[in-house]
């Protein structure tokens, strides 16, 4: 156990319920964020690239690298020193844990940056440096949903092996084992599917000012405005900004498990996002050192029964309430209870007339 490993919890630990792992389109966009101190940002592209390539050579997965501060991202890589602002799991100086990886849908994965790596480097592989390929291979196909095996000859196997070394002393192609290709494919299918894959239809081009018609619109804590429509969302920096600077992103890139959107709130006093998804409550954090929105804890929430209908429209009216609205029904929903407060009323009773088809979110003071 003090072996060099893998810091996810070993083979039996990591099935869910059955079901596999995995993501539910063939292309991911991919980045790297913190540099190592021992190799340099272009070195650990080529490996991760080199990593990737192992897996898509066996599967129609398909890979593209974005800048590290897109929103499109799908796989984060990082390196990090003990906590490294990760609370499920951390690293332990030179030795033991070398790296972890989520599960899909989360994307990350994490190096300890204290260790000695070294990438398509014999002489440091023999001296005792671990071998950056091989890690980042492993903890990849962690990220594609992949669990760990039980068998030493498999990259899925939770303790480092390190890299076969040849009369030349340089290092030997790494191989994966039909455990490891099977487990795959079972995902994501074969090399050459028949079956067109599923992957994102392009995003949409900025209209030069025209803005399209959407389901929900909702404001960030940072002042950004975010838009909704179908499967795609818009984000604009400002109100004030040019109406031409909003920048399409996929829903379910920055908000994980959500296809669409039809309608918003954010809360000034927990400091979330609630999108509803139908009658399904999503709720997320921004957590700024990942540059991301989370998933809040057991959330997604299924609306109660006692709101008979599907929100197009809410807002907040205090600390820990809302009315959620459709048509010209209306309730008080206590969001963190998941509660309806009030039966069913009429918006025209409560508020006056609105304009039709109103589909509004913002907080009241």
């Amino acid at each position: 156990m003090r072996a060099p490993r893998c810091g996810m919890k070993d083979v039996g630990s990591t099935k869910r319920s059955g079901d596999l792992a995995k993501w539910d389109v063939l292309e991911l966009n991919w980045a790297f964020r913190n540099p190592t101190r021992q190799l340099n940002a272009a070195t650990v592209r080529t490996a991760i690239k080199q990593a990737l390539d192992i897996w898509s050579k066996i599967t129609p997965l398909q890979f593209n690298e974005v800048p590290a501060n897109s929103p499109m991202i799908d796989l984060i890589i990082d390196f990090g020193t003990s906590q490294h602002q990760d609370c499920t799991y951390n690293f332990d100086g030179d030795g033991g844990v070398l790296a972890h990886a989520m599960f899909p849908r989360d994307g990350r994965l994490h190096f300890d940056d204290d260790e000695k790596w070294a990438f398509n480097d014999g002489a440091k592989v023999r001296d005792g440096y671990t071998d950056f390929l091989w890690v980042a291979t492993h903890e990849l196909g962690h990220a594609l949903g992949l669990p760990h095996t039980d068998k030493p000859e498999d990259i899925m196997y939770p303790v480092y092996n390190a890299p076969e070394l040849d009369s030349n002393g340089k290092i030997k192609p790494l191989v994966l084992s039909q455990v490891d290709i099977q487990a795959m494919q079972r995902r994501y299918g074969p090399k050459g599917n028949s079956q067109p894959p599923p992957v994102r239809p392009p995003l949409p081009t900025p209209t030069g000012g025209a803005c399209p018609r959407f389901d929900a619109a909702v404001t960030g804590f940072d002042g950004s405005l975010y838009f909704f429509t179908g499967n795609i969302g818009w984000k604009k920096a400002s109100l004030n900004a040019p109406a031409n600077s909003a920048k399409p992103f996929y829903i379910d890139q920055l908000f994980l498990g959500v296809k669409r959107v039809t309608a918003t709130a954010t809360t000034a006093y927990y400091g979330i996002f609630l999108l509803f998804e139908g009658r399904k409550v999503h709720s997320f954090d921004y957590n700024e050192r990942r540059g991301r929105f989370q998933v809040r804890s057991e959330y997604p929430k299924d609306l109660p029964s006692n709101i008979p209908f599907e929100p197009e429209g809410s807002f907040v009216t205090r600390v820990d309430m809302m009315y959620l609205y459709r048509g010209d029904q209306c309730v008080m929903y206590d969001y963190y209870g998941n509660n309806a407060r009030t039966g069913v009323t009429s918006v025209k009773q409560e508020f006056g007339t609105l304009p039709a088809n109103a589909k509004v979110s913002f907080y009241a003071e």
